[in-house]
Parts: structure tokens; sequence; C-alpha cells
């Protein structure tokens, strides 16, 4: 009897002590993961910071209303048209997000290492002290506190909405002007003073809404040298378009050969600059290839 109590007694010992093992390795942390794992995991995270540079054309800044998502990852691009093209072919560019972002691909060091390396560091100021001790920016930086430079950026907005109307109506007055040069049709003649007429109007209006709107464009890289072009045309749009109108008006009072000659060459020209100064409107917003295969 003696002996099978002291069994029980071992066995309920030893169920005990189990018991304690268990619930100290349910509670113990798990290992953490090689390095090598938490940097794929970080530069998979959707929350993660994204790229700074378009994977699709490297040396243009991204812009944040562009982007998709690429394996569970946020990628940005600077314009629709690279988006597209990423989005087409994405294991094109995934090279190029790697090297634009060499800091995801470090592997992280430790912060004990770290800190042997370093010196002790002074943690700087209280919140309360940096707060006293910080400058007061808000009127070097408030752009928009003056009603003048808040008003012309706004309608500077409706650029987008008015150069339309050059465009269509100094096209139109180019196309009827080549109908009648071929034709010999002196009927297109009204048409021609019509359009012309609206278009270097609706032109003048396009170039000052233009400037207007350049006031906050901020473009870097290729897409700063197109700006500059676009607005650099667009004003010699409206200089050839308001000759061009002036040109058609003597046409019509003394038709002679060379005012016939100037009217048309300055129609031609005012459409060729439209044109051109459209497409670099739109390679700001499309992307500069957009009308390339």
């Amino acid at each position: 009897m003696h002996a099978a109590s002291m069994m029980r007694h071992l066995a309920v010992s030893t169920a005990l002590a189990l018991a304690v093992a268990s619930a100290r390795a349910q509670t113990t942390d798990p290992e953490p993961a090689p390095p090598e794992q938490a940097v794929a995991a970080e530069a998979l995270n959707p929350s993660s910071p994204g790229n700074t540079m378009c994977p699709v054309t490297t040396d243009e800044a991204v812009d944040e209303n562009f982007f998709t998502v690429y394996k569970d990852r946020t990628v940005y691009f600077c314009c629709r048209r690279c988006r597209s093209k990423f989005q087409a072919d994405p294991e094109a560019y995934i090279e190029n997000l790697g090297v634009i972002e060499p800091v995801a691909l470090q592997t992280p060091q430790d912060p004990h290492e770290h800190a042997r390396d370093e010196p002790p560091h002074d943690d700087g100021p209280t919140p309360a002290q940096a707060d006293a001790a910080q400058p007061d920016h808000d009127h070097a930086h408030d752009h928009g506190s003056g009603e003048s430079f808040a008003v012309l950026p706004y309608l500077g907005r409706f650029h987008v909405l008015v150069i339309h109307f050059p465009i269509a109506l100094l096209s139109i007055g180019a196309l009827f002007e080549f109908v009648g040069w071929l034709g010999k049709r002196p009927g297109v003649e009204p048409v021609v003073r019509a359009t012309i007429g609206l278009g270097s109007l609706s032109a003048l209006a396009a170039m000052l809404l233009g400037l207007a709107n350049s006031i906050e464009a901020e473009y870097s890289g290729t897409l700063s040298d197109v700006f500059w072009w676009h607005r650099a045309l667009g004003i010699a749009t409206t200089v050839v378009a308001a000759a061009a109108w002036v040109a058609v008006e003597r046409r019509a009072r003394s038709n002679s050969p060379r005012a016939v000659s100037t009217a048309r060459a300055l129609i031609l020209l005012a459409a060729l600059l439209v044109g051109v100064t459209g497409h670099l409107g739109g390679s700001l917003v499309f992307g500069w290839t957009y009308l390339l295969p």
C-alpha cells in the first residue's frame, strides 16, 4: 500500500510539472524572423512608404494621384501614361523599382549594435521647449494669404477648358483657307475671317489663364522642359493668331497678292503652333510619349 501511494504522488507531481512547462512555452515570445524575410515582408507591405521616383520614367518624381497595387504593394507613378505602361508589363519595370528604392532593400541593423557604435546623444528639448523655440513660419509659407495670388491660380484652372476654343477655331480657319486656296472659292472668306478672329481672342484668353495657372505649376526633369516650351509656344501662338487676324482683315479690304500671301502664311502658321502647343500641354498630363507607339 505504501508503494502504491508513492506511485500516485509521483504521477501527480509529473503531471503538474508538465502543465507548468506547457504554460511557459505558450507565453514565450516566438522566434524572430530572419532579416531576409523581414525585409521581404516590409517591401510587400502596402502600408510601407511608397516609391518617390517613377519606375517607368526614372528621372521623374511621382504624383500621388497615379498609383497601382502590384503583389500587395502600392507603386506610384509620375503620370497616367507610365501607370498604364507598368500595368501592361510590370516585370519590365520591377528592376527599376528596386534601383530607385535602395533603402527598402538594405538589411536592417541590430539596434543594440548601433547603440554600441554610436556615442550617447542628447534627446533634445522637450515638446514644450521646441514649440517655444520654433519660429512662426505661417506667414512665410502661406502663399495664398494675398487675395490676388489666391484668385489668379484658381482662375488659371479654367485654362484647360478655354484652350479647346483656339485649337478648334484656328484649325478650322486654316482648313477653310486651304480649301479656298485649292478651289479658288471666295465664299470661304467670311468663314475664315470669323474663325481666325474668334480664334485669336480665345487664344489670348487661354494664354492669360495659362500664365495664371503656371503660378503654382511644379515640374521636374523632362517635364520641366516640356512645360517651358508649352508656355513659350502658347505666347507665340497668341501673337501669330492676332497677326493673322489683322492680315485677314487687310486682305478683305485690299485683296492684293501680297496681302493674300501674308494672311495665308500667318493662318497656317497659327494652326501649326496651336497644334504643337496643345500636344505639349497634353504631354504634361499624360506623359511625354503618349502619342508615340
